[in-house]
C-alpha cells in the first residue's frame, strides 16, 4: 500500500490503477492471509470514499464482503458458538473450552469432498486427545 500512497496526489490515474489492481489481485489471491490485505485495501480506499470512481452498488457489495470476511480472518476472535458437536459427539459451548488452540470444522453431511477429508482430519487429530 506504500506504492499506492506514493502515487496519491502526484499521479491520480496511476493511483486509481494501482488501487484497482491491488484490490482485484488480493481479492483473487489463494495465498493465506491475503484476505486481510483485501479488507485493508477495501476499507482504506473504497469504503473511505477515496475510490470516487466506484458506484454505490459496487460499494455496497464491497462493504458486505468486508463484513463477512472480517469475522473469518486469521487472528480474528471466533464468535461465541453454543452446542458444538465434538469428535466424541458431545455437545459443548466454545466459551467453556479452555484449550489454547481449537480446530473447528464446518462441513456438510452430503458433501463428497467432506466425506473423504473429515475422516482423514479425524485421524490426524486422534492421537492428540
Amino acid at each position: 500500500m506504500q506504492l499506492i500512497d506514493k502515487a496519491e496526489g502526484v499521479a491520480p490515474k496511476i493511483h486509481e490503477i494501482l488501487i484497482r489492481y491491488m484490490f482485484n489481485y488480493k481479492q483473487k489471491s489463494r495465498l493465506m492471509n491475503m484476505d486481510k490485505v483485501f479488507v485493508e485495501i477495501s476499507k482504506k480506499y473504497y469504503l473511505s470514499g477515496i475510490a470516487t470512481w466506484a458506484d454505490s452498488s459496487f460499494l455496497v457489495k464491497v462493504k458486505d464482503r468486508v463484513e463477512m470476511m472480517q469475522m473469518n480472518m486469521m487472528g480474528a476472535q471466533a464468535p461465541q458458538l453454543d452446542s458444538l458437536v465434538t469428535m466424541d459427539t458431545a455437545l459443548v459451548s466454545l466459551r467453556f473450552i479452555p484449550n489454547k488452540y481449537l480446530v473447528v470444522v464446518f462441513w456438510a453431511y452430503d458433501c463428497g469432498h467432506c466425506k473423504k477429508r473429515i475422516p482423514e482430519l479425524y485421524k490426524a487429530f486422534e492421537g492428540m486427545r
